[in-house]
């Protein structure tokens, strides 16, 4: 079981996420009893692989030459083309998933005001509602925040992020210029070409998620946050931890 509270494993996925069993990397070495039903369909270490003149493998459900979902395979298609349509398939549930960690330039504790906390909030709730993306898990610290959201249809993850960490930078730079806080200033000072000031770091990391054991994972490490220094996470504000351990939503954009 993945570190974190233990009242957390229940309502580790929000409403609305199937749970299915996907292919993994270690689906070979697993008995035929305890594979899923979509790894029973892969090639074990006994069988090897299939080859185009092989026919394809019986399923439970379809019978010969489908897949659990009723797919007919051609007994020519390669093995290569059947799992990119099987995965493809199953996949589906988490399209546009991702966990997403973004840092202040020099790693500055520059959230330590609420006020620039407030910010992000602002600036995840307009994406909520333009219908660019679903939050479902956050976290703001002193000098990062951590993400788990899915990006909607018809937008791209680099668009979304982009704007995101754009608004937040112009509206962090306004608030400091209007406190006259040039100490904090010439901190983000870059003087590039491009720009003058610089708030985060380039390139926020963002990881694809394709599983719920990878989905709990970050929720967990999202929810496990502050406690590592020492707080509790369930009693900090701005994090998602206290909604999925008491079901209370205290962000009305969080899905």
């Amino acid at each position: 079981m993945e570190r974190g509270h233990p009242r957390l494993e229940k309502a580790i996925i929000p409403s609305g996420a199937a749970v299915v069993g996907v292919p993994t990397n270690n689906h070979r070495n697993l008995p035929l009893m305890v594979r899923t039903p979509y790894q029973r369909h892969l090639p074990t270490r006994r069988s090897r692989c299939w080859c185009p003149h092989q026919q394809p493998p019986k399923s439970p459900a379809g019978g010969v030459g489908t897949t659990p979902a009723g797919i007919k395979i051609n007994p020519l298609q390669s093995h290569f083309t059947y799992l990119k349509t099987l995965v493809g398939m199953v996949f589906k549930q988490y399209d546009g998933l991702y966990f997403t960690t973004a840092t202040v330039l020099h790693w500055y504790p520059l959230f330590e005001h609420d006020d620039f906390k407030e910010i992000i909030i602002s600036a995840l709730r307009y994406c909520v509602n333009e219908k660019r993306a679903e939050v479902w898990a956050f976290v703001i610290m002193n000098t990062h925040i951590h993400l788990v959201w899915r990006i909607l249809d018809p937008y791209e993850l680099m668009s979304v992020q982009t704007t995101l960490l754009r608004y937040t930078s112009k509206q962090f730079l306004s608030k400091l210029k209007d406190q006259n806080d040039s100490t904090t200033l010439d901190i983000f000072r870059v003087d590039k070409i491009d720009r003058k000031y610089q708030i985060w770091k380039r390139e926020a990391l963002s990881i694809e998620i394709f599983t719920d054991k990878v989905l709990r994972q970050k929720i967990n490490y999202i929810h496990n946050n502050m406690n590592k220094k020492g707080f509790d996470d369930l009693k900090y504000k701005y994090s998602t931890a206290s909604y999925y351990a008491t079901g209370e939503k205290t962000w009305d954009f969080v899905k």
